[in-house]
């Protein structure tokens, strides 16, 4: 998928658009996506990107929208800056080298966690 300065992206609930600080003649592409991340873990990362966290309870995402979680990220190893709470599903922009975690804040249910890397 090519992106040129402004693009979007269609979330499970949410239009996310985007846009990047380049150059008319820049373009995108999204690497493969990431899926294999746990709540309660910081990650670094290593690009530009979209977080993508949603809840399944149940086994089947939306069930009840009681499984819920905190999103942090910053420049430190250990994240403390909330940058948003997942009830069903979020999608957050996040931009190279900084440290994320996703915490649990109930019980039961599961997290569907991937990264999708924005390469130049």
């Amino acid at each position: 998928m090519k992106l040129s300065k402004i693009f979007s992206l269609i979330a499970p609930i949410a239009i996310v658009v985007l846009i990047a600080n380049c150059s008319q003649d820049d373009e995108f592409e999204f690497g493969s996506t990431i899926s294999d991340f746990q709540t309660d873990s910081v990650y670094k990362t290593s690009s530009d990107g979209l977080l993508f966290v949603e809840t399944i309870s149940f086994g089947s995402p939306y069930a009840t929208g009681q499984v819920t979680a905190k999103v942090y990220a910053d420049q430190t190893s250990d994240p403390t800056t909330e940058i948003g709470i997942v009830h069903y599903s979020i999608t957050l922009p996040l931009e190279k080298d900084i440290y994320w975690k996703v915490t649990r804040l109930t019980s039961g249910g599961s997290f569907r966690i991937t990264w999708t890397p924005i390469q130049k």
